[in-house]
């Protein structure tokens, strides 16, 4: 049980901070120069409220209903519903793949500055890489 006041500790925790993440970047920074800064601000507050709200609700869910979390168990631990996740995985990764490629084109032909363009291209090979290094691990291992 000290699991669980631990976590909902942290939820709670958790959720004051993004409403006052949210209302630094809602009233404070409202006139900060980078306007951005204040839509980082906000977006980052109301993540964190979001996550928070439907964790602590999640953890009343399973503590009024263990077969719930039970059922919900099984379901993670289910061979089909692993393969299946991979599986949308996979696919959303070949997706991920060719739109970084016609996003970084579409950048160059609009003229985008060219730290801009590095950055996407920064991001697009270690993606790669990271499939590379893993597909590589796992051909092995099987």
């Amino acid at each position: 049980m000290n699991k669980w006041k631990n976590k909902v500790a942290l939820y709670w925790i958790l959720l004051i901070v993004g409403v006052v993440i949210a209302c630094i970047g809602g009233f404070l920074l409202r006139e900060t120069e980078p306007k951005a800064l204040s839509g980082v601000f906000i977006g980052i507050g109301a993540g964190l409220l979001g996550l928070s709200v439907g964790e602590l609700i999640n953890i009343k869910v399973v503590n009024r209903y263990p077969d719930y979390k039970r059922m919900i168990d099984i379901e993670n631990k289910d061979e089909r519903n692993i393969k299946i996740k991979n599986l949308a995985k996979a696919k959303a990764f070949d997706f991920m793949i060719k739109v970084f490629g016609i996003l970084m084109l579409v950048y160059a032909l609009m003229n985008e500055k060219l730290v801009t363009i590095l950055m996407l291209v920064g991001v697009y090979l270690s993606v790669v890489t990271v499939y590379v290094v893993f597909f590589n691990k796992y051909s092995r291992e099987m």
